[in-house]
């Protein structure tokens, strides 16, 4: 939410960790926005979802999976919260 931000957002954070093995297993991916995007002088830029996304390989089929997403500035912000999905039979959603 924008009344939660706290300077210029620089990157995400996506933690994804299975279900059925607990948030002590999570790993975290880390998406940066391009340099010149957090350069601008305190202008709001609105992101799309086309803009910023990341693909998460490697998963298990058939599998709970939680998500959560963060934004950072110069420090890390709150996670959201999680989002249980599960794979198909190719490890995709």
């Amino acid at each position: 939410m924008k009344r939660h931000q706290n300077g210029i957002i620089r990157g995400f954070r996506i933690r994804y960790y299975e279900y059925e093995k607990g948030p002590s297993t999570a790993q975290t991916v880390t998406v940066m926005i391009p340099h010149s995007e957090h350069q601008r002088k305190r202008r709001m830029v609105e992101v799309t979802y086309d803009f910023h996304s990341q693909e998460i390989t490697g998963l298990e089929v058939y599998t709970d999976y939680v998500i959560q997403i963060l934004g950072y500035t110069n420090q890390d912000g709150i996670y959201s919260n999680p989002l249980r999905v599960r794979t198909g039979e190719d490890g995709n959603n």
